[in-house]
Parts: structure tokens; sequence; C-alpha cells
């Protein structure tokens, strides 16, 4: 262990960052650090993002803060800017493990990275093939997705839902307690239409069959295998932007 501290250490200092494993008093369980993470990625801007990883890191090494406690993750979340409120329901607070959208990933190695959706690097790697790796993955992706923009006025009051046509896609867009959720119109069961259908918090449930799915993942409750699609929400000036990944891009799991 101290001759792993001590390799990190170094490679610290070699970019002028100064580690002092001395101050960190216990090693905390990350599970809810790394749900708010995922959860701050379907919120979050590029640079939010950026910012929350960087005061994460700082707070474990260099502050020897706990990432185990809820309190200490939505204080780094709001300090970059995220609503606390839209973050505290992604902590449990009981130390149950992050299971990722890859479990598979995380077996290949330790670190193991995973750039986009399909191209994993494990292991430690030179510099230029992870930037290497980067260019490539954010390549595939700009070429895997397309908009479909939301101006302001189309943007649905909290507790309303919108229907969006464009270029042949029909999507309805939800507000729940300001958090925005798009989705595939038709139910996967029969393609009845999902828009007019029962919202209960960020549960809709189809007037057809009474199927029930979670805004959040697009399961079918109770189920692991039926979902209907559903897709990412970001801001766009003062409207919004539904982000259409090619169905390649989309994984398997929640």
């Amino acid at each position: 262990m101290r001759l792993r501290q001590a390799q990190v250490r170094q490679a610290a200092a070699s970019v002028g960052v100064e580690l002092d494993f001395d101050k960190i008093p216990r090693m905390p369980n990350t599970a809810d650090a790394h749900r708010l993470w995922q959860r701050a990625c379907q919120l979050g801007s590029p640079a939010q993002l950026e910012s929350l990883l960087e005061w994460l890191f700082a707070c474990h090494f260099l502050h020897g803060g706990d990432l185990g406690d809820g309190a200490t993750l939505l204080g780094l979340a709001e300090a970059v800017g995220f609503s606390p409120a839209d973050l505290v329901g992604s902590l449990q607070g009981d130390g149950t493990p992050f299971f990722c959208d890859q479990p598979e990933a995380a077996r290949q190695g330790v670190p193991s990275f995973v750039l986009g959706k399909g191209r994993v690097l494990s292991g430690a790697q030179p510099v230029a093939q992870l930037l290497a790796g980067l260019h490539q993955a954010v390549a595939a992706m700009t070429r895997a997705q397309a908009r479909v923009l939301v101006p302001a006025e189309r943007v649905p009051a909290p507790g309303q839902r919108v229907l969006i046509e464009d270029s042949g896609k029909s999507l309805v867009l939800f507000n729940v307690d300001g958090r925005f959720h798009a989705i595939d119109d038709g139910c996967p069961h029969q393609g009845a239409s999902l828009c007019g259908g029962r919202l209960e918090g960020e549960v809709i449930q189809c007037l057809a069959h009474g199927l029930r799915f979670n805004l959040t993942t697009g399961l079918l409750l109770n189920s692991t295998q039926l979902r209907v699609r559903r897709y990412p929400v970001e801001p766009a000036g003062e409207g919004l932007s539904i982000v259409i990944e090619s169905q390649e891009a989309i994984p398997c799991s929640p």
C-alpha cells in the first residue's frame, strides 16, 4: 500500500499536485458519490461536470473530506451550480453498492476508462493514447447524435407535458418538478400514445393497457426488459434540446 501511495504521489507531483495521504482519516464508501455523479451527468453542463469532478477529487485527496457523506456531496455539487434538490434523490446513504451502466467495463482493469458508448481502455495508458481515444469518442458521438430543439414557448410547465413531432419522430417532453424527461410517444407494448397517459410523479401510465413506465429509466415497473426509449434533455438558451442518439449508442441497461 505504501509503495502504491508513493507512486500516486509521484505521479501527482509531476503535474504540480501535492498529495498527503496522512490527511485522509478514512477510506469512504463512494457508492453515493457515483450515484450523484451519474445524476449530475443527466442535468449539468460540461463546464459544471468538469468542475464537480475536480472538486470531488480535491475533497478526498487534498482536504481529507468524506465522499461517503451525503451532505458533503451535495455541498460540493451546489458549489458548482447544481441544485441540491435535484440530486438528493440519487443518494441512498446506506452503502448500497453502485452498479454502473456497463458493469463489465469495471472488471477490465483498474483504472478502466469508458470513452463514449463503446470504447474501453483498461489500465494505465499514455497521455497520447488517452487523448486519441477521447477524440475518437467525441467524433463517434457527434456522428451518432441529432438534436430536437424545443423553444422556450413550448417548454412545459411543472406537472405538464408536450407532444413534439420532428423528422418523423413523436416524442413526449415531461416536466416533473423542474426535471425534464423525454420519451417516445408510442408505448413499446402495442404502440398506444403515452402523451395522454396518467402521470404520477416520475411514472407514466399507458391508458390503453395500464402499463406503467419510470421516466428516469424508461423501464416498465417491476421489469428489467420492457422499456420505452428515453432521451437526454439539455438546456439550449432559453429553451431545451432533446438529444436523439442512434439506436446503437443506447445501452441496454438503465
